[in-house]
């Protein structure tokens, strides 16, 4: 009685390219160099950006130049700003607000984290993998459904910052093993979450539901 149809992207859309990337770190003044990860949704409690920040702390010990960036908009950006200066990392986040570039931002990124605390099946982790993004992902809601932990991207305990900083860090030290688990994803939604795809299932059903009446 119930049929889950997931849901689909334009996946040449957000195909990332050095020219997008080069743009993105021009406009924040970034160097080609330095490890930019980032993440995209609204500023609120249930996305987990405050945890986001405390691993971010982490990760910055080890990489000092690292930058954090979040595009989005919401009601808790001041106070992750002021939690940013409090951890001491306020030169290495970037706030970004609202962003309709979203393939833009994507391309700038060397690591794409969603450290929400629930989840559906969010378009943003598709929108990633999509982009060739090596991804750590919050282990809750329909993200395990497409995120195989070790093999297409690293599955962290929500609300756990120990955890996002050691993923993050694996992927940083490790960019053959980082560029493996990108490719793997962007064969995964390629596959399956692809706007065609998404149609055909709706398709499909109407047909059958047709065809039964």
């Amino acid at each position: 009685r119930i049929t889950t149809i997931p849901n689909g992207i334009h996946i040449d859309r957000y195909a990332a390219t050095d020219a997008a990337k080069a743009r993105f770190r021009t406009e924040l003044g970034l160097s080609p160099r330095q490890p930019v990860v980032g993440a995209i949704g609204r500023l609120e409690p249930v996305k987990g950006h405050t945890h986001l920040l405390a691993a971010a702390q982490l990760v910055c010990t080890r990489y000092p130049d690292a930058v954090f960036v979040l595009a989005g908009q919401g009601p808790l950006r001041d106070s992750l700003e002021q939690q940013a200066d409090a951890l001491g990392i306020g030169r290495n986040v970037r706030f970004l607000g609202y962003r309709d570039d979203v393939a833009t931002v994507l391309a700038g990124l060397d690591i794409f984290v969603l450290p929400s605390l629930s989840e559906g099946l969010p378009l943003s982790l598709l929108e990633a993998m999509a982009a060739g993004k090596p991804v750590v992902a919050s282990n809750v809601g329909g993200i395990p459904e497409v995120i195989r932990d070790g093999d297409n991207g690293f599955l962290a305990q929500p609300a756990t910052p120990v955890d996002f900083a050691d993923c993050i860090l694996t992927l940083l030290a490790d960019p053959s093993r980082a560029r493996l688990l990108a490719g793997n994803a962007r064969e995964l939604v390629s596959a399956r979450f692809g706007m065609a795809a998404m149609v055909g299932a709706y398709e499909n059903l109407y047909r059958q539901l047709l065809l039964r009446h």
